[in-house]
């Protein structure tokens, strides 16, 4: 079991996500132009996005401030485009 430590970057209804860009050949060579990141709250199946598919985001960290609330559990996923369009969404 891992344990919950919170950002001192954050607010109490604030989460910060991170996560590890692709690897070389797994984005087909080419330059990465944004991402797309989604969350939801562990016992709904509806995705909200962080980041727009549309977006030009090319950093690996994002900040949810929409609808947080303290002590409910989240999962989140991304994927990356570039100019072959997107890749798959992460696990």
């Amino acid at each position: 079991m891992s344990s919950l430590i919170r950002n001192p970057e954050t607010d109490f209804n604030e989460i910060l996500v991170d996560w590890i860009a692709p690897t070389a050949g797994a984005d087909g060579d080419s330059a990465i132009l944004g991402y797309h990141v989604q969350y939801r709250l562990s016992s709904s199946e509806t995705w909200l996005d962080v980041i727009l598919p549309e977006a030009d985001y090319t950093l690996t960290t994002a900040r949810v401030v929409d609808d947080v609330v303290p002590g409910e559990l989240y999962a989140f996923r991304a994927r990356s485009r570039n100019v072959y369009g997107f890749g798959p969404f992460s696990d």
